[in-house]
């Protein structure tokens, strides 16, 4: 249903976001700050890289394994079962598990890629420039160096996203998927990314 594509989605999105807040805050001993913006380093703009920026991408990386897994084990233990008939009902049962096996890792991965979308796009949080900290160093403030860091979308600018993706969604099903000639999807026509 349209609504366990958004449970999957926000879900994703919610591992991701709490996965690199725990690596730029310390908590995880496999990830750390973002080392695309290793601190010190001048930007070009006038101000350097400093605190530690959102490490999205070990994220991205984590989430992807952890929430993706059960999905891709469903999906393999089901096909190690052997439905090879394509009339028998085993089979339908087959197409239909591959589905949506497919289905909701396209959601996990619609919920990854919105944290992104959002953090690039600023979101809809009227707070300025949410994706760019900077603080100014100096004599009463006169912000000699300025440092920057990253920081995460807020989770409700990441929610409101998914929302509106949400309310323009269709429901898919068996019987509104088919190749571009017609032809009913098959499990050969399946590819999990």
């Amino acid at each position: 249903s349209r609504e366990a594509a958004f449970i999957f989605a926000v879900t994703s999105a919610g591992v991701v976001h709490s996965v690199s807040r725990a690596c730029s805050a310390g908590n995880l001993t496999d990830c750390g700050c973002d080392p695309d913006k290793p601190m010190g380093t001048r930007s070009g703009r006038g101000w350097k890289w400093g605190g530690c920026s959102a490490n999205i991408g070990q994220g991205l990386d984590l989430a992807k394994q952890f929430i993706d897994v059960a999905e891709r084990s469903y999906g393999q233990a089901v096909t190690a079962s052997g439905a090879t008939d394509p009339n028998s009902s085993s089979m339908a049962q087959h197409e239909r598990t591959t589905l949506r096996t497919l289905m909701n890792l396209h959601n996990n991965q619609a919920g990854r890629v919105a944290i992104r979308l959002v953090r690039l796009l600023g979101g809809n949080s009227s707070r300025k420039n949410m994706r760019l900290r900077c603080r100014c160093h100096g004599i009463s403030g006169s912000c000699e160096v300025k440092t920057c860091w990253m920081l995460l979308p807020n989770f409700e600018d990441i929610g409101s996203f998914l929302k509106e993706k949400y309310d323009n969604s269709i429901q898919v099903s068996l019987s509104n998927v088919a190749l571009a000639d017609g032809r009913p999807m098959r499990r050969a026509n399946l590819r999990i990314a």
